[in-house]
């Protein structure tokens, strides 16, 4: 790779990270004010409601949790 690429590819991926903090950050405003978020799916606009939001977070708590509990099984 030259550099250019290098440096498009550096970009990139902290563009994308950005986005995805913001995102996140995004979900925490609305849960904590709830507003819920509006969001594009397939082309369309979605709002999600603060209590949507809430329960993904808990799933996604419950994924996390199960993951950990996993890895430090393999672990052992």
């Amino acid at each position: 790779m030259n550099r250019q690429n290098d440096e498009t590819t550096s970009f990139v991926a902290q563009v994308t990270a950005g986005l995805k903090r913001a995102a996140q950050l995004a979900r925490e405003d609305g849960i904590k004010y709830g507003t819920g978020i509006v969001v594009m799916v397939d082309g369309k606009i979605v709002h999600i409601s603060a209590e949507e939001l809430k329960e993904q977070a808990r799933q996604e708590e419950q994924a996390r949790l199960a993951q950990e509990s996993t890895k430090s099984a393999d672990e052992n």
